[in-house]
C-alpha cells in the first residue's frame, strides 16, 4: 500500500507520463479520469491536490468528450470533498485561466479546454479568495459568451451554482448576464 508521499512522488508522475504520451486508448484515459478523485484522496487531499493539476489540465484538453466530462466530474468531486486554500487554490485558479485562454499555437486547439473549464469553474471559484474570484467571474462571463455553443452551454448550465458561490458579490453575477 502506497502512502500519500509515495503517491505524490511516484504514482502522480507516472499518470502524467501516460497522459502526456497520448498513446493510450480513450478507454484507458477515461478510466484514469474516472479514478482521479480516488488518486486525489490518496495524495493526502487538501492542498496536496495541486500535484494533480498538470494531469487534470491535460485531460481537460482531451479530444474525447466523455474523457473531458469525466475529468470535470472527478475534479468537482475532489474539490467539493477537500479543503483547498492558499497556494493550491491559486494554482487551480491559474489552471482555469490557462484553460479559458488557450495559447494560439496550442496543438490541442479548438474549444476543448474552454468546454471543460465551464464545468469545473464553480468548484474552483468556491476555493479562491476574493481577488481570485473576481478574475474567475471574468472568465465565467467569457465562457457564457463564448463563440462555440457547447462552451456556452457548459458554463450556463452552472450559472445558478456560480451565483450561489458568489452570493457576497451579486453585482458580479448579474454583470455576467
Amino acid at each position: 500500500l502506497m502512502g500519500p508521499d509515495k503517491v505524490r512522488s511516484d504514482l502522480v508522475p507516472f499518470l502524467q507520463e501516460i497522459v502526456d504520451a497520448r498513446t493510450e486508448r480513450d478507454q484507458v484515459v477515461f478510466a484514469m479520469a474516472r479514478s482521479l478523485a480516488i488518486v486525489g484522496a490518496a495524495t493526502g487531499g487538501g492542498d496536496h491536490l495541486a500535484v494533480l493539476i498538470p494531469t487534470i489540465e491535460r485531460l481537460c484538453r482531451h479530444e474525447e468528450t466523455a474523457v473531458r466530462d469525466m475529468i470535470a466530474k472527478s475534479t468537482n468531486e475532489m474539490l467539493s470533498n477537500n479543503s483547498v486554500g492558499g497556494d493550491a487554490a491559486a494554482q487551480f485558479c491559474n489552471m482555469i485561466t490557462r484553460l479559458v485562454n488557450p495559447d494560439e499555437g496550442d496543438s490541442d486547439g479548438m474549444f476543448y479546454p474552454c468546454y471543460t473549464a465551464g464545468k469545473i469553474i464553480v468548484q474552483i471559484t468556491a476555493k479562491g479568495n476574493s481577488t481570485q474570484q473576481a478574475d474567475l467571474v471574468q472568465h465565467f462571463s467569457a465562457l457564457c459568451r463564448h463563440e462555440v455553443l457547447l462552451v456556452r452551454h457548459s458554463a450556463v448550465l452552472n450559472i445558478v451554482n456560480f451565483a450561489r458561490v458568489m452570493t457576497s458579490s451579486h453585482d458580479a453575477v448579474f454583470g455576467i448576464l
